[in-house]
C-alpha cells in the first residue's frame, strides 16, 4: 500500500522533502493506489497560571489517481475546540483540494491547491481571539485557523539529475488569498497574496543513505481591511537539512530546520511603515526519528524533537492568553502502525511535549490519536 505522495499533501513544494521528491523516479510522483485516510487526533496544551485548552479533530482525506500523470486529493478535518482557554467551536473546517499533473518527459510537476471556505466564518470576538491562540506555530495544532476565504495556489516544480547520485529541484507557487469577513459585523478583510520560491538538492551518500537540503523563500503582499492597508508581513526564509539512512528494514531520519521572519510593515499615521517588532518569531527545530520494522503487520516509530521560538512583542488581549512567545519545547513521540491486511494500516500517534514560554511559565502538550489508512 502506498501512502500520499509528499507533494500532494502540501499542494506543491513542501519544504520538508522537496529534494527527496525530485530525486525519486518519475513513476513514484503519482501514486497508483486510491488511498483513504481517517486520523482522529486529540491535542491538549496547559500553560502554568492559565487554563488548559485543546481540540479534537478527525482528518478525512482521499487520494485519487485518475490517470498515470494526474491525481486529486481532497481533505477536511471536522474539529471541536475545548477547555477554559478557548471559545467552543465545532463542525466542518475548510476543505483542501489538490490537483497534481506530472509531465514526465519535461520533468515538470504542475499543481493547483485550493482552500474552499466550507468551515465556520464570521467569528465572534471570543472565537477570533481563540483562533489567534490556536494559530501559534509553537502549538502545532491539527486545525490552526478558522474562517478563511477562498484560496488558490497554482504552482510548478522542475527537477533534474546531477550526475549519478544527486538531483536538483526548483519550484514556485502563487498563493491567492480571497476576501472574507473575519468578525461578525465587520467589513471585508483581504489578506495579502503570497509568492513562494523553493529549491532543493538531494545527494545519495551510499545505497541506503542520503542527504537533502531545502530552501524556501516567501514574499507577502499587503493585508487590506475595509479598503485600508493594515499590515504587510516581512519576508520569510526557511532552510532545512535532512539525513536519511537505513539499517536493513529500519530507518533513521535526522532533520533540522530554521525559519527567519522579517519585521514587515504596520500602519503609522495611516501609512504603512517598517514595524517596530516582528509579527512572527524566528524559530528552529531539530528532530530524530527511528522506524523499526518487525513484520509486514507491525512497525514502530520513535521520535525526539526540540523547538525554539524567539520572544516577540505582540498585542495581548486583556485577561486571556493569545500569544505563545519565547517558547522552548522538547518532545518525545511514539508511532506504532498495525496492518491487519495488505490494504489496511492502523496508525497510532502519541506525543508528549514539555517546555517553557515567555515569563518562565511551564508549557506542556499532549497528542493522542488512532486512525486507519485504506489503499487499493
Amino acid at each position: 500500500m502506498r501512502t500520499f505522495p509528499t507533494l500532494l499533501v502540501f499542494c506543491l513544494i513542501p519544504l520538508a522533502g522537496l529534494s527527496s521528491v525530485v530525486a525519486q523516479d518519475g513513476t513514484d510522483i503519482i501514486g497508483r493506489s486510491i488511498t483513504v485516510r481517517i486520523m482522529p487526533l486529540y491535542q491538549q496544551w496547559s500553560v502554568e497560571g492559565e487554563q488548559s485548552f485543546g481540540e479534537f479533530g478527525s482528518e478525512v482525506s482521499v487520494y485519487l489517481p485518475l490517470l498515470r500523470e494526474f491525481a486529486v486529493t481532497v481533505r477536511n478535518t471536522p474539529v471541536s475546540t475545548m477547555g477554559g482557554g478557548v471559545e467552543r467551536m465545532s463542525g466542518l473546517t475548510d476543505t483542501q483540494l489538490g490537483l497534481l499533473y506530472h509531465l514526465e518527459e519535461a520533468r515538470l510537476v504542475f499543481s493547483l491547491g485550493a482552500n474552499l471556505p466550507t468551515g465556520q466564518r464570521s467569528l465572534t470576538r471570543d472565537e477570533f481571539l481563540s483562533n489567534v491562540l490556536l494559530s501559534n506555530a509553537a502549538l502545532g495544532m491539527q486545525v490552526s485557523q478558522f474562517g478563511q476565504g477562498l484560496n488558490l495556489n497554482p504552482g510548478v516544480l522542475w527537477s533534474v539529475p546531477v550526475g549519478d547520485a544527486a538531483a536538483f529541484g526548483a519550484g514556485a507557487t502563487y498563493q491567492y488569498k480571497g476576501v472574507f469577513v473575519p468578525l461578525t459585523g465587520s467589513g471585508d478583510y483581504d489578506p495579502g497574496d503570497e509568492i513562494l520560491v523553493t529549491a532543493g538538492f538531494h545527494v545519495s551518500l551510499a545505497d541506503a543513505t542520503s542527504l537533502a537540503l531545502d530552501l524556501l523563500y516567501t514574499r507577502y503582499g499587503k493585508d487590506v481591511f475595509e479598503n485600508e492597508d493594515v499590515y504587510a508581513a516581512g519576508d520569510k526564509l526557511v532552510a532545512g537539512l535532512q539525513y536519511n539512512t537505513a539499517f536493513e528494514n529500519n530507518r533513521l531520519v535526522l532533520a533540522a530546520r530554521y525559519r527567519s521572519h522579517g519585521k514587515g510593515q504596520a500602519p503609522i499615521a495611516g501609512v504603512l511603515a517598517p514595524a517596530l517588532s516582528k509579527g512572527e518569531p524566528n524559530n528552529a527545530d531539530i528532530s530524530a526519528s527511528y522506524s523499526m520494522y518487525f513484520s509486514e503487520r507491525f512497525t514502530l516509530g520513535l521520535s525526539l524533537g526540540f523547538q525554539y521560538f524567539e520572544e516577540v512583542d505582540t498585542p495581548v488581549a486583556p485577561g486571556r492568553l493569545t500569544t505563545i512567545s519565547g517558547a522552548m519545547l522538547a518532545g518525545v513521540g511514539l508511532a506504532p502502525a498495525f496492518s491487519p491486511t495488505r490494504d489496511i494500516t492502523i496508525p497510532l500517534r502519541l506525543r508528549f511535549q514539555l517546555g517553557s514560554m515567555q515569563g518562565s511559565r511551564t508549557l506542556t502538550g499532549l497528542e493522542a490519536g488512532i486512525g486507519v489508512v485504506w489503499g487499493i
